[in-house]
């Protein structure tokens, strides 16, 4: 648990997380541990292995979707399986540390054991729990953005690799990440409500989607001044992001890809499987019951008409 603490508390200090979102996350990952600890023979390293690959799992899949970049914008999926390795977590004897690389080489990528890179990746402990530690810490502090699960996977991919020399102040990702990009879609979901088309209006999903693709995009995150974020040097993005102008990103760049209109024909398709199984049912019962007669009989009782 120390050793958790220490990598929790040295994450709040690089990019400014609240102290108490720290203590309720470590509680969070022991929980976590114990849980996987069980399934896992009680084994610490299988269960911290099985936290990883289940947490960071969507990470690394976003990060191959988008084939996203180590260096300066290109999208090069597969530069890190000739240097997995470039930026290291943790040390002997319990120690966790950051060795710093060179601007022009490429930075570890996001690898889990059950991922595409689990042949030529092997994490430890300490850097599964380095990356277990970041993300709940993330997802800590996100609130309502956690239903958009690509803009944490964005998050994530860059504070993990940022380096600073100086510490960042408490609460300074709540105050310069989360609540932009809150006020941010509160005033356009504001904005939209006052035009009555409802399936005009944007919704987390239609800006959570522009974090899943490059162009149209990841690609189009910059600052108020123009500078395109992930076209930086991965050590230098996260202080970029904070000076992200998230208005022009969400409001102007990010564009419903699909029209939700509510009318009876929705209500008839999303039960088509209940009406479906009551016409089923009605036939059956009817063939069940109907009785069984051998030979017709033309016999009318009196009421044939004669020619």
């Amino acid at each position: 648990c120390d050793a958790r603490s220490a990598i929790m508390n040295e994450w709040v200090a690089l990019i400014g997380f609240q102290p108490d979102n720290a203590a309720n996350q470590l509680e969070h990952l022991s929980s976590l541990i114990v849980s996987y600890g069980a399934s896992n023979g009680g084994d610490y390293a299988r269960a911290v292995e099985a936290a990883h690959a289940k947490l960071i799992g969507p990470v690394e899949k976003w990060r191959s979707h988008i084939g996203l970049t180590d260096t300066r914008g290109e999208a090069t999926p597969c530069a890190r399986k000739a240097s997995p390795l470039v930026r290291l977590h943790g040390g002997g004897a319990g120690a966790h540390m950051t060795e710093r690389c060179d601007k022009d080489k490429t930075y570890a990528g996001v690898a889990t054991s059950v991922g595409p890179l689990s042949g030529w990746v092997r994490l430890s402990t300490s850097q599964q729990l380095d990356e277990l530690c970041l993300y709940l810490l993330i997802w800590g502090e996100a609130a309502n953005l956690r239903f958009m699960p690509e803009l944490l996977h964005t998050i994530f991919e860059l504070a993990r690799t940022h380096e600073a020399a100086n510490q960042a102040a408490s609460g300074a990702f709540l105050r310069l990440v989360v609540q932009p990009v809150y006020q941010t879609i509160v005033k356009a979901c504001t904005a939209k409500a006052r035009t009555g088309h409802s399936y005009d209006t944007e919704n987390y999903d239609d800006w959570n989607e522009a974090f899943w693709r490059r162009q149209r995009g990841l690609s189009d995150l910059c600052t108020a001044d123009g500078i395109g974020i992930f076209a930086q040097p991965p050590p230098d993005r996260w202080a970029f992001l904070l000076r992200a102008d998230w208005e022009r990103f969400l409001l102007t760049k990010t564009r419903k890809t699909h029209r939700e209109m509510r009318w009876w024909s929705c209500l008839l398709a999303a039960n088509r499987r209940v009406f479906l199984l009551h016409i089923v049912t009605f036939v059956g019962a009817a063939a069940w019951t109907m009785p069984s007669i051998e030979a017709p009989s033309w016999d009318l009782g009196g009421w044939a008409v004669s020619t």
